[in-house]
């Protein structure tokens, strides 16, 4: 982030007190634009006598407790945690897993924590609560807001929400953005799940996506209001047409309102605040975030892409390869479709396409993924087949853009480690992660997200996004190959110390 620190905020001397090396090696990079001394240490025995200086010969401005260490899992054990230490000026933060924990500690009055952050954590979160607990200013070059903001963590807590979507990536974007919020988000992939997860589980509201397979969501909307049981739970269509014979569609068959692709955060939130109850206003929203790209896609707008993923730029690429090879040969199957004159399939696969694109902030792929179904529903070959052209051109220009990318982010940065974590605790990892391929484990998809965390992506993300896409895609041949790239390279470093 291209942030001026303020020095209220820079030099803090910080104890990362986590049994997790990896992760506690990401908090150490995360804190080092602000210039931190850090001291990192696993489970500690005696923590009251390591943070007295006359014991240790140290002193700490600011102590990171991660929830993974024994004696501080629960409320009880965080309760008046700060008269233990011998300097009353130490500030405590607590890293939990889930909001709902965060929840019950503010609940519980434990005041003497000065900060609860919920995992994963990213940089901005850490900025803002150095910002909160110890005062200063940032200056950025831009500012929107609208955003998300961690004060709004607890906007959509406890809400039950089933989110009807057949897209893998439009699932992830949509569930990150609500996720955010502390809402409680289950998928299914076609109307007849949705129906089948309403009979068995209680929901505040329904996502629902129109055009699916199996069941598409206008047929899921008229069964779902046969039931007297679902009269008045809210439906709310998810569509990436804005055409008017749609929406009076969806108001027929028993929708309550729609939103249109791509989605808009701010709308999206207002208008489920409005079925549900709730009133926001601009103070719960706005947020400072990072106005700057971390890279440059033609044709793309990432800080589009990224507001919906919660600035999660790891998350993003990964997507955004996924998005790359997913749809890589649709373009010559919706030529073949043009060609052999099966509009209905020209309409339906443009329409998937063109709805992810525009989620990740492809917009000018969008555009021409609408021409295309346009000229599709007047049977205009010609104009078609043109605006396809131009479809894929764009969208080989990403993929090339995306394959840069991945490259530079592999590229080794002067001055850096190559890892956050020593490289043969990596290569242990690593070979770890390959037996589970090997397998067929689906635990394979937990590991990679957790060396991820732990490895510095201006050096490997790009590999290991290639795994991750692969694994998310149960393509476990081709991450097996993946891997054992990174290995090769690994031993080479090693060799040649």
């Amino acid at each position: 982030m291209d942030l001026f620190l303020s020095k209220e905020i820079i030099g803090k001397r910080v104890l990362i007190v986590d049994s997790n090396i990896k992760s506690s090696q990401w908090l150490a990079r995360l804190l080092k634009p602000t210039q931190a001394e850090i001291t990192q240490v696993g489970e500690i025995d005696n923590l009251d006598e390591f943070l007295d200086p006359q014991k240790s010969g140290q002193t700490f401005d600011v102590v990171l407790v991660n929830n993974n260490v024994k004696g501080f899992r629960r409320v009880d054990d965080l309760i008046g945690i700060k008269k233990r230490f011998p300097s009353e000026a130490i500030k405590v933060v607590y890293l939990t897993d889930t909001v709902q924990f965060a929840q019950r500690v503010s609940e519980a009055g434990v005041g003497s924590i000065d900060s609860v952050l919920i995992k994963p954590i990213n940089a901005s979160q850490l900025h803002d609560t150095w910002i909160t607990i110890f005062g200063g200013k940032t200056k950025q070059k831009k500012e929107y807001p609208t955003k998300k903001t961690a004060s709004s963590e607890n906007l959509f807590n406890g809400v039950r929400i089933l989110l009807v979507e057949d897209n893998e990536i439009n699932q992830e974007v949509i569930q990150e953005l609500l996720k955010q919020h502390g809402a409680q988000i289950k998928i299914a992939d076609n109307g007849r799940k949705a129906l089948d997860l309403l009979e068995r589980q209680v929901f505040d509201l329904v996502l629902m996506d129109i055009q699916m397979p199996i069941m598409d969501g206008f047929t899921a909307a008229e069964e779902i209001r046969k039931n007297a049981r679902f009269t008045s739970l809210p439906i709310i269509a998810l569509t990436a047409n804005a055409q008017i014979e749609e929406r009076n569609l969806a108001e027929k068959t028993g929708m309550n309102d729609y939103i249109t692709k791509p989605i808009e955060p701010r709308l999206l939130f207002e208008i489920i605040a409005k079925w549900i109850g709730k009133n926001i206003s601009d103070e719960n929203l706005v947020a400072r975030i990072d106005a700057t790209q971390p890279f440059i896609i033609e044709g793309v707008n990432t800080s589009k892409g990224l507001e919906r993923l919660n600035n999660d730029y790891q998350e993003y690429l990964v997507l955004l390869n996924k998005f790359v090879k997913n749809h890589q040969e649709d373009f010559q199957k919706i030529e073949n479709y043009i060609l052999q004159g099966v509009w209905d399939t020209v309409i339906s696969a443009s329409h998937a396409i063109r709805g992810v694109a525009g989620n990740l902030g492809a917009i000018e792929l969008m555009g021409s993924l609408a021409n295309i179904e346009a000229a599709a529903k007047i049977k205009d070959s010609n104009t078609a087949l043109e605006e396809l052209k131009r479809a894929r051109k764009i969208f080989e220009s990403i993929a090339l853009d995306i394959q840069t990318i991945n490259k530079k982010f592999n590229e080794k940065i002067p001055g850096e480690k190559n890892t956050y974590i020593d490289q043969k605790d990596l290569l242990v990892q690593l070979k770890k992660l390959e037996g589970q391929i090997k397998n067929n484990n689906p635990d394979a998809k937990i590991l990679i997200k957790e060396i991820n965390q732990g490895v510095s992506p201006v050096l490997f993300d790009g590999l290991l996004i290639n795994i991750q896409v692969s694994l998310e895609a149960y393509n476990f041949k081709q991450a097996q190959n993946e891997v054992r790239k990174i290995i090769k390279m690994i031993k080479g470093d090693i060799e040649h110390g």
